[in-house]
């Protein structure tokens, strides 16, 4: 390598690793793990992996809507926590398939309630059940069957 080319490449080289280290430009490079976006007022939204996770505070607590899986649960717990330090009213699940409602192990000794339809209950109990894997559960205690 001649003189030229390896000046001209040291120089690339560390002007892309400072750029690199400034976390403004990296951020360009790299994707958000998850995203924990404020709507309007005391409602958002946090998505991962799976759906959408719903979330709304208020002076009485804080209410999420599904929980896809226990890491992501995690993380929304933790944002909540840096922008509430309300208790966790209610964690409700809007059906039984696991990304939306795998994470609410999370929410075990957190959440007051976990609000379902009858039918999602019995259908989380059946697969995991069938999964053998009961002991990473946190089923709903509060069900409805046409109201609640």
């Amino acid at each position: 390598m001649d003189r030229r080319k390896f000046v001209q490449t040291t120089g690339m080289s560390l002007a892309l690793t400072a750029l690199l280290q400034n976390k403004g430009f990296a951020g360009f490079f790299e994707d958000e793990k998850y995203k924990f976006k404020l709507l309007r007022n005391d409602v958002g939204i946090f998505t991962e992996q799976g759906g959408t996770i719903v979330w709304m505070t208020n002076p009485e607590g804080i209410v999420v809507v599904d929980s896809q899986f226990p890491d992501p649960a995690n993380h929304l717990i933790s944002e909540l926590k840096k922008i509430s330090e309300m208790p966790f009213k209610l964690l409700i699940n809007t059906h039984h398939h696991g990304d939306h409602t795998s994470g609410n192990i999370a929410f075990k000794g957190l959440a007051e309630h976990v609000v379902a339809h009858e039918n999602s209950l019995a259908n989380q109990k059946r697969v995991a059940q069938a999964q053998n894997k009961e002991e990473t559960q946190l089923y709903p205690d509060t069900t409805f069957a046409d109201k609640w």
